[in-house]
């Protein structure tokens, strides 16, 4: 065979070619030698596996690559947000002094952070913050601190009083409020009198320092007629409680509650008890907070005492949640008041359809339900121990008067009022029953209608006044 013939068959043949051995079939081209093969550069490598080539890996082209390193941050990324942040322990000083981390000596090293992270991490918006977590602790500042902001601001707080439509008015225009009012004297637990303010000749609005609540607490005061700071005798107290969504100014608001008892020789005060309207000392998960009940049947009552010429007859009424605070405290402070009434009032808090109201009373407010008085399975005996059913016994001895309409349902003026005044209805009917079971005597007037509102609650508080006029000791005519 000629050279010719032999270049080829070698062609043709398998293994040949730019992949031929020189030593063996598959060898690549460019380590061929010999005269007939002109060496090649080595290839480019390939971007997907070639499959004769045994062996080969597979390179992702350059837009998978891309799209691979971003999947990989992101997932890295998303372990670090899962883990929790904690603030890093303290480090014990060396012993050598280490310059600070950076280019610039003796500035302060940037605090160390997750890459991409803020080095703050953001807070739950307002409303769940407060729902989902624990009331915390009152932070309040050292007695003196606050004794001397106090003076500071006693200067001031003499020359104007402000009314509560924002005009500023000189106190000689509306007479000055009593001497007895300045605070001086304070309740067993340290509650004093902070300011008082002077809305006409009978009316005042005092703001009390209560550490039961935490913080400062309004009332609002209705004077006797006949009342002066320099009398020897006392006057019986009425107490008025408001209700869910409303607060102390509400009786004179809403009512003609002043005109009403002008010819009364009562003294009378409205307290705050918070956006409920629950006069109740909070379990709050165990921790510290509200106990609008320890201030309005201790401290105001002994501030009254002290400031007010209050006596120790008393009655109290509420309406709503406030009827369950009437009913309630008369309960757990027996032969503290002489008469108590109740408007269409929370009365058998552990029925569950009543509880689940209070949640939704709660939850208006932006408060978790379990803030009250705890879970009703598991804090059962807290909320026994301050359900007015089940406290019926104690209420022994004590004038009562009980109303409830039975609404006006879908068809009324005010449908929600109708509706809300109906849910009330059952558990009214629970309570008065649970006091006649006692041989417990009460006024109670059950009516058909009726609208979860003031009209209805202004024409029961004057029906009832023959009831707290007995508990308070005065006559009517």
């Amino acid at each position: 065979m000629s050279d010719a013939d032999q270049i080829v068959a070698r062609a043709q043949a398998p293994g040949t070619g730019r992949r031929a051995a020189a030593g063996g079939a598959g060898a690549p081209a460019h380590l061929v030698s010999g005269p007939a093969q002109r060496r090649t550069p080595h290839p480019r490598p390939l971007r997907r596996a070639d499959p004769a080539v045994p062996g080969e890996r597979t390179r992702p082209a350059h837009g998978a690559r891309r799209a691979l390193r971003t999947h990989r941050r992101v997932a890295g990324l998303g372990r670090v947000l899962r883990r929790p942040h904690r603030l890093p322990a303290a480090r014990p000083p060396s012993r050598a002094a280490r310059p600070a981390r950076g280019r610039h000596p003796g500035r302060a090293a940037a605090p160390r952070s997750a890459p991409g992270l803020p080095r703050v991490l953001p807070t739950p918006p307002a409303p769940w913050s407060r729902i989902m977590s624990p009331r915390p602790a009152r932070h309040r500042a050292p007695a003196a601190a606050s004794r001397n902001r106090l003076a500071s601001l006693g200067a001031a707080a003499t020359l104007v009083t402000v009314t509560a439509l924002g005009t500023v008015i000189a106190p000689a225009a509306l007479g000055a409020a009593p001497a007895a009012a300045a605070g001086q004297q304070t309740a067993a637990d340290g509650a004093r009198i902070v300011a008082t303010q002077r809305l006409d000749d009978r009316t005042l609005d005092l703001t009390v320092d209560s550490p039961a609540v935490g913080k400062q607490v309004k009332a609002r005061v209705i004077l006797p007629a006949n009342w002066s700071a320099d009398a020897t005798r006392t006057w019986p107290v009425l107490y008025l409680l408001h209700g869910g969504h409303d607060d102390y100014t509400s009786w004179t608001r809403e009512t003609d509650v002043e005109q009403f008892l002008a010819d009364k020789d009562v003294l009378t005060v409205m307290p705050d008890a918070g956006p409920t309207g629950l006069p109740t000392k909070w379990w709050n998960f165990g921790q510290p907070g509200d106990d609008y009940e320890t201030f309005q049947s201790v401290e105001l009552m002994q501030l009254l005492q002290n400031d007010y010429r209050a006596g120790s007859a008393r009655a109290i009424a509420g309406v709503s949640t406030g009827g369950y605070g009437a009913m309630a405290m008369a309960a757990r402070y027996p032969g503290t008041f002489g008469a108590a009434a109740s408007y269409s009032g929370v009365l058998n808090t552990t029925d569950l359809g009543t509880a689940r109201l209070l949640g939704t009373i709660l939850a208006r407010e932006g408060i978790y339900p379990d803030m009250l008085w705890g879970n009703l399975l598991f804090n059962l005996a807290n909320w026994i121990s301050r359900n007015p059913t089940d406290q019926a016994s104690r209420l022994r001895g004590t004038q009562l008067y009980v109303s409830q309409g039975k609404g006006g349902g879908i068809f009324s003026q005010d449908p929600e009022g109708g509706i809300l005044e109906s849910s009330l209805w059952d558990q009214a009917h629970t309570f008065t029953s649970k006091l006649s079971s006692l041989g417990i005597p009460a006024t109670v007037h059950y009516y058909d209608g009726g609208v979860h509102n003031w009209p209805n609650w202004t024409q029961e508080f004057k029906a009832s006044w023959p009831v707290l006029a007995k508990g308070l000791g005065l006559t009517t005519g």
